[in-house]
């Protein structure tokens, strides 16, 4: 009977249910099989050719003509995948699997519209490198 008392649903807030389910883990990975993980979510419906095909068409870009667009947004490649695959999915679900495949959101940096891009580059070559310490001229740590 004393192992039937380990088992109780009251002993160590442990329920019978959460004892089976640990054991698979534990026997298969070991104590480490004991940690709860981040659910991995739902996975990305495309295969292989799909997923091929999805790469091709953003790396080609869109043609304003035929596509109706000037760059890709998550919207018009959710749009896309619908039309070309029957595929429904989230924003969010889009960006997570364009990181997955390395790729990355580009936007230009803002420049105002007067400015000037000479008087910038002659600032940028003439302004001293105040940030670049001498050598010797470190923190000194006191004794």
């Amino acid at each position: 009977m004393p192992s039937r008392m380990m088992c109780d649903p009251g002993h160590g807030g442990v329920g019978l249910q959460t004892l089976r389910d640990w054991i698979p883990r534990f026997n298969a990975k070991g104590s480490a099989g004991l940690v709860d993980t981040k659910a991995p979510g739902q996975l990305f419906k495309l295969d292989g050719q799909q997923r091929q095909q999805f790469l091709q068409l953003v790396g080609e870009g869109p043609a304003a003509a035929i596509h109706g667009v000037v760059r890709w947004c998550l919207i018009n490649l959710a749009q896309r995948l619908f039309e070309e695959h029957g595929l429904s999915t989230a924003k969010q679900t889009l960006n997570r699997e364009m990181r997955t495949l390395r790729l990355r959101k580009v936007s230009a940096r803002p420049q105002h519209h007067v400015q000037d891009p000479e008087p910038a580059e002659v600032f940028r070559e003439t302004s001293p490198l105040v940030w670049q310490k001498l050598p010797g001229q470190g923190r000194q740590t006191p004794r």
